[in-house]
């Protein structure tokens, strides 16, 4: 539903009709421009799948690394380690 029109004190009809045609005048040059410079010319749709969240590399990478590492045995080790110097401050009774 259009809105009704509100007057304006210091806007006479000639000043709104200025307006307007003032407006269509921009509005012609700007279908005038855009057929010039691209009518032949087709908008690209933005490719959702070719963008990249940031961080996603970096996160890729470091995925990488630590399954390295777990085929390696380095984190298992690690663990295994811990728990040793664990069991043996235990048994000496420090904790």
């Amino acid at each position: 539903m259009p809105k009704k029109n509100h007057a304006i004190e210091s806007l006479g009809p000639s000043s709104i009709m200025e307006l307007k045609a003032q407006l269509y005048k921009s509005q012609e040059e700007a279908k005038q421009t855009k057929d010039f410079t691209g009518s032949d010319a087709q908008i690209a749709a933005k490719d959702s799948f070719a963008t990249k969240n940031s961080g996603v590399e970096s996160r890729a990478l470091m995925d990488k690394l630590e399954l390295k590492a777990v085929k390696d045995g380095a984190v298992s080790y690690a663990a295994l380690e811990k728990k040793a110097q664990l069991y043996e401050k235990l048994a000496r009774g420090e904790l």
